[in-house]
């Protein structure tokens, strides 16, 4: 009998050697205290816990959910696995428990390990949902990758001391878990190892700790306080992030790595101090921190990463340190309590876009030289930031960098600067001080001082060549404007709304002047502009109601449409090389009695002279009459002075031709000398010479007297041209200015 059960062995070991099946390779079950469990035997002798479709996967229709012991009954209840089991006669000890063995078998409620187990592999209790409680015994020294993930119904265990290695999502999403002790020889926590722990409230590290992987605590809502070993050097991104209750943390003093939202969203921390060793502190590394009042950088701090303090609601203080080179892009921004005076140390380059941007309590800014340029919308609605000291180096203010500051009152602009760029200050309506921007300054962007309704007096550079859009647009405070020779070209609305600017010096090098430029400058008495100017845009004086003097350059060929609408003035000369007036470029003028164009214009535009222009007297240079747009005069009473022998086809024309009064400009028509008598006007009267004792008549268009007197009128006359009689002697035209 047992040399037959020994052919039996010698038969099997070889059948299974015909087929290359090795035993390691083959998944066997074995029942222990109740419970049948599957193992496979490795290379060493040793065996491994794993599910019956090792090494398979089973997944579900929608590929969402893996199971391992599909088609098999899963342990249930309290599971002892044996510190051996037998196969093909030999006893081999249990060291493992391998990959995915429990995953899903979520009727455990408890396991007991033998003292065997060295290893617990990847996914090995993973989505046990009822296990309540574990042993893991001394001996084990690494658990794997997810090895207690989603065991929601672990609230404590024991990791011994053997224990050297933990795998990334160890012990993730086990929200019934509120204590841990990592023993000592562990020296990172890998990535999310304890994430969404929501329970948790106590972990203990060890001193071998030098790394905190990324997530590794992330979500753990309730825990509150956490001490970190002197040998920590890394937190690593998202290390913390989310920690709600997280309200105490101490950074030891060798650490020298602060990851992306390190600590972001914790919103109960209220203080933490940074030790110099972290040169670089990871963007958003404390984002959202609402409770956090106080931050201390020590010095070695080189960077504050973007968004690195950003909606910190309760801070208060920061220091600077000297060693602090960058400030990243939000780093600050929405702190509205942050009242610490920022004074950046020499050396200091670099502040990113909208680093303190809405910081509500900064009172002063000074910023030193080195940094070059102060990047786009930095100090944008800094509501309560009354200075400003800009640093000798400092070459270029960014767009919207100091845009909403209402409370701005002071500001100095270093003889570095060349570039402010477009609404760099719009809307600072406490801004008082001149702008004197130095020479070599090129480049001021469009809306730079928008709304700034106390600036006092601009004196801009000839190195700039070119003012852009609605600079200083609605500067209602502007008094004075002083633009330096160079300067060629003034685009729209540059100066529009500057209700109380009474004067401008505009260079001789100017050529353009663009659409409203000086529009509703109410106060705006007198305009020269040079004869280099050969464009003078749409409206570009339109609404100056107390401009009375003005000279258009000589150069200018189009007045353009509602050039000079509702100015104050009371007399124009068309420049002489003008040929067309265009839409209501002179309508509106309530003061304007006469014109006088030049024999080059061919066209005047619709509603030129409309809306209340009185135009009392025309003197038209031109022989053959101009074209004329729709609407062109709101009235037919105006005296029209057109050149010698010209009258009639003026009279025959359909339009010209309602003007009661045309009178022809032949030599002598201004001032009429006969014999011994001198006709002319001044001061708005009528000056007869040489005819003394003799009654002198002066007669409208009309043939209607409207003066009679001797030598002389003693009162003043309208506009117009008249007829002087003295005597039965002589009768001349004489024009009244």
């Amino acid at each position: 009998m047992k040399k037959k059960l020994f052919l039996l062995a010698i038969l099997a070991v070889a059948l299974f050697a015909g087929q290359n099946v090795k035993a390691q390779d083959t998944v066997f079950s074995h029942a222990y205290q109740g419970t049948t469990l599957y193992y496979i035997v490795d290379s060493t002798g040793d065996a491994t816990v794993v599910a019956p479709l090792y090494p398979n996967l089973h997944y579900n229709a929608d590929s969402t959910v893996v199971e391992t012991w599909w088609g098999y009954n899963k342990p249930q209840g309290a599971v002892v696995i044996p510190d051996s089991v037998p196969f093909l006669g030999t006893n081999h000890a249990v060291t493992k428990v391998g990959n995915n063995a429990f995953r899903r078998c979520d009727s455990v409620t408890a396991i007991t390990l033998p003292a065997t187990v060295a290893t617990l592999d990847r996914n090995c209790f993973r989505q046990c949902f009822r296990l309540a409680s574990i042993n893991i015994p001394q001996g084990v020294t690494s658990i794997g990758y997810s090895a207690f993930s989603d065991c929601i119904g672990l609230t404590s265990f024991v990791i011994p001391s053997s224990v050297t290695a933990i795998g990334e999502w160890a012990f993730s999403d086990c929200y019934g878990l509120t204590s841990v002790n990592i023993p000592e020889g562990v020296t990172e926590i890998p990535y999310c190892c304890f994430y969404k722990d929501s329970m948790l409230t106590k972990v203990s590290l060890p001193t071998s700790l030098v790394t905190i992987g990324r997530y590794s605590f992330a979500k753990c809502t309730s825990l509150q306080t956490i001490t970190l070993p002197n040998g920590l050097t890394v937190i690593d991104r998202n290390a913390f992030d989310y920690c709600a209750s997280l309200h105490s943390v101490n950074l030891p003093a060798g650490l020298d790595s602060l990851g992306i939202a390190a600590f972001g969203w914790c919103e109960s921390l209220e203080e933490i101090t940074i030790p110099g060793g972290v040169s670089n502190i990871g963007e958003w590394a404390f984002n959202n921190c609402h409770s956090l009042q106080s931050v201390t950088l020590g010095e070695g701090v080189e960077m504050i990463g973007g968004a690195a303090f950003r909606e910190c609601g309760s801070l208060t203080s920061i220091n600077y340190p000297s060693s602090l080179r960058v400030i990243g892009g939000y780093a600050f921004q929405y702190d509205t309590l942050l009242a610490t005076p920022l004074n950046l140390p020499d050396g200091f380059q670099t502040i990113g876009t909208l680093a303190f941007g809405d910081c509500n309590s900064i009172l002063s800014v000074s910023l030193p030289g080195t940094m070059d340029s102060i990047s786009p919308q930095v100090f944008w609605g800094c509501k309560g930031l009354q200075s400003v000291t800009l640093g000798e180096g400092i070459r270029k203010i960014g767009a919207n960098a100091f845009f909403k500051c209402p409370s701005l009152a002071s500001i100095n602009f270093p003889s570095t600067l060349r570039v402010i760029e477009g609404v760099a200050f719009a809307n600072d309506s406490a801004l008082a001080v001149p702008i004197n921007l130095p020479e070599g300054f090129h480049s001021l962007g469009d809306d730079a001082f928008h709304s700034c309704v106390s600036i006092p007096s601009v004196s801009l550079p000839g190195t700039l060549v070119s003012i852009s859009p609605s600079v200083f647009f609605g500067c209602t405070g502007l008094q004075t404007a002083t633009l330096g020779e160079g300067i060629r070209k003034i685009d729209n609305y540059a100066f529009y709304g500057c209700d109380h600017l009474r004067h401008v010096d505009l260079p001789s090098t100017l050529e353009e002047v663009r659409e409203m430029v000086f529009a509703w400058c109410d106060a705006l008495d007198s305009v020269i502009f040079p004869p280099s100017t050969h464009r003078l845009g749409c409206a570009t004086l339109a609404v100056c109601e107390n401009l009375k003097v003005l000279q258009l350059p000589e150069g200018l060929e189009v007045i353009d449409s509602l050039l000079l609408y509702c100015t104050g003035l009371e007399s124009l000369v068309v420049p002489s090389h003008v040929s067309r007036i265009e839409y209501a470029a002179l309508a509106g003028c309530q003061h304007l009695h006469k014109v006088e164009l030049p024999a080059t214009v061919t066209y005047l535009g619709d509603s030129l002279f409309f809306d209340g222009t009185p135009l009392d007297t025309l003197l038209l240079g031109c022989e053959v009459p101009p074209t004329l747009g729709v609407g062109v005069f709101e009235h037919y009473n105006t005296v029209l002075i057109v050149p010698c022998g010209a009258a009639e086809t003026y009279r025959q024309h359909s339009v010209w031709g309602r003007f009661a009064n045309i009178v022809e400009n032949c030599d002598g028509i201004n001032e009429a000398d006969a014999d011994d008598l001198r006709i002319y006007s001044r001061d708005g009267r009528i000056i007869v010479e040489g005819a003394e004792g003799e009654t002198v008549q002066v007669f409208d268009m009309a043939g209607r007297l409207t003066q009679t007197f001797k030598h002389s009128s003693n009162q003043a006359i309208h506009t117009g041209v008249y007829l002087v009689k003295v005597g039965d002697r002589t009768t001349r035209k004489v024009v009244v200015k």
